[in-house]
């Protein structure tokens, strides 16, 4: 588990080590925080509730991919370099 600013489309992407400048890992995914339930609630109030329900809806919907995840997971480079030995392939 890592701490930091990840982002759709940044799978596959170097994990940094900023004190050396070398790549320690491959980034693997996020955590997202809202479920897709909630996702779906939002526009469904953005759609059928109130006008003031809909501008909230709205309002948290943008707000929401507006914010940065700050959890995601990658794999340590040895550990990727590990597993592609075992199966016979040379990194």
């Amino acid at each position: 588990m890592i701490s930091g600013a990840v982002n759709p489309g940044n799978s596959g992407g170097p994990l940094i080590e900023t004190r050396t400048g070398k790549v320690i890992g491959v980034l693997l995914s996020k955590f997202n925080p809202t479920s897709k339930t909630f996702h779906a609630d939002l526009q469904k109030l953005s759609e059928t509730g109130t006008d003031e329900v809909k501008r909230l809806a709205r309002l948290i919907a943008e707000l929401d991919a507006r914010s940065q995840v700050m959890i995601g997971s990658a794999v340590f480079v040895q550990d990727l370099r590990d597993f592609l030995l075992s199966k016979g392939v040379t990194p």
